[in-house]
């Protein structure tokens, strides 16, 4: 079990987050229900009146890896635009886009 995703998975419950952040991260739906399924075995979370919360141990443990998923290289958070570049123009040349061909 990734440490990283597990982490994910505890801190999108704590937060009754949403488990896209999960997607981006390339797992599949059935990967992210294979990973909740061992958390459970594991004792990481547990099922109380229809809810999922953690245990003490999922506490713990996300307490102390949940540094570790912070992103502090912008390039892995930012998705570059390139649907809006535009090709470099000369010194001597202005633009002037038109307000149909970007989207804001």
């Amino acid at each position: 079990m990734n440490e990283n995703n597990l982490t994910l998975l505890l801190n999108v419950i704590k937060n009754k987050g949403n488990i896209m952040v999960l997607s981006r991260q390339q797992l599949s739906f059935r990967q992210i229900a294979e990973l909740t399924e061992q958390a459970v075995i594991d004792g990481y979370i547990g099922y109380t009146d229809n809810k999922i919360i953690l245990t003490d141990l999922g506490e713990s443990f996300l307490a102390s890896h949940l540094d570790t998923t912070k992103k502090r290289n912008k390039a892995e958070w930012i998705e570059l635009d390139f649907k809006n570049k535009i090709k470099p123009f000369p010194k001597n040349e202005v633009f002037l886009p038109n307000r149909s061909e970007f989207s804001f």
